[in-house]
């Protein structure tokens, strides 16, 4: 019987770890941590993957990476395959070395992603190997402090994630510190080894929806989509204040990061046709006729759009902005989006 295909559409952020079988070293020199970084390197330049942070320690790895293809599990098997082979040639050793297929846990809140860099950062202050994370030679946070690093670590999605919480122009060095610093070690490790089996944390949008159990909630949305294909619980907007607002914080954070956009210089056209779907309520065919796209395309979009928002914090957070920005508050209260 063969095994399940694991979770990894693409574009997707998670948090990918593994270990030693049998809780042995897996690397036991600085030359076999250099060599699993540039097996990641590779993968990068293959284009499969996307780096944004790491941290390996004697027995165990974590990284926070994107899957860019969709296929991490050819990815990760060909890292640690081509890893393993080195490991044990240099030791004239037979046998497995990682504790079977590599685990991952999807990033699906900007609270989650924020307590995994601090958890990944603390790994070698919590095993007493440096007293800062920008102390470990192994480690992410040193690059993010230093302002250095492999051209392979894209730094991209953390500014973007820190400029959002309300960061500096450039929102490294200290201020990376004093940001990962924000949560306890008890908070971060409570988070993120609760992911790690399997338990869900935060939700992005603080409305009643976002309240519901998981099971009453995914019910709605299931109803909602076979309705009309919108998710539920937000009013709606009109669809040039939509516009507008997107466009506002496209250029916000695109300014702030110093990048034009996610990739380019425009708007996504799934970002634009989304927010039109779901702040603003409108039909297939008039986000086709006001978009000056057909049906078809705008239907492969608003899809795009929909897998992005699931499995993408950076960009879930982006239309999160927006909606905050279109959407009525009650007089006097704390409500909205």
């Amino acid at each position: 019987m063969s095994r399940p295909r694991r979770f990894d559409p693409e574009g997707c952020p998670l948090h990918v770890y593994n270990r030693g079988i049998a809780r042995r070293p897996l690397f036991e020199t600085r030359a076999d941590m250099r060599k699993f970084l540039a097996e990641l390197a590779r993968s990068v330049h293959r284009g499969e993957i996307r780096v944004i942070a790491y941290s390996l320690m004697t027995t165990h790895f974590h990284l926070a990476i994107d899957s860019v293809d969709g296929d991490l599990a050819a990815a990760m098997r060909r890292i640690q395959t081509a890893y393993s082979r080195y490991f044990n040639r240099s030791r004239r050793r037979d046998g497995a070395l990682v504790r079977g297929r590599y685990q991952a846990r999807r990033i699906d809140s900007p609270e989650y992603f924020t307590a995994l860099l601090a958890y990944i950062d603390r790994n070698p202050v919590d095993a007493g190997i440096v007293t800062r994370p920008d102390h470990y030679e192994f480690g992410s946070a040193r690059h993010y402090v230093e302002g250095d690093g492999p051209r392979w670590l894209d730094r991209r999605r953390v500014a973007w994630h820190l400029l959002r919480e309300g960061n500096p122009r450039q929102p490294f060095g200290a201020d990376y510190l004093r940001f990962i610093a924000r949560v306890s070690p008890e908070l971060s490790n409570g988070i993120v080894e609760g992911g790690m089996k399997g338990r869900a944390y935060g939700a992005d949008v603080g409305d009643l929806m976002s309240r519901l159990p998981r099971r009453v909630h995914g019910w709605f949305v299931r109803k909602a989509a076979l309705a009309d294909g919108t998710m539920p619980g937000l009013p709606l907007c009109d669809p040039v204040a939509t516009l507008l607002a997107l466009e506002r914080e496209w250029s916000r954070l695109s300014a702030s990061l110093g990048v034009q956009g996610w990739s380019t210089g425009a708007i996504p056209p799934a970002a634009e046709c989304g927010v039109l779907l779901d702040l603003s309520g409108l039909e297939v065919s008039e986000i086709a006729a006001r978009q000056n796209l057909s049906p078809s395309h705008v239907g492969r979009l608003l899809a795009k759009h929909r897998r992005l928002v699931q499995c993408d914090s950076a960009y879930r957070g982006l239309v999160v902005d927006v909606a905050r920005q279109v959407t009525p508050r009650p007089p006097g209260g704390r409500g909205g989006a």
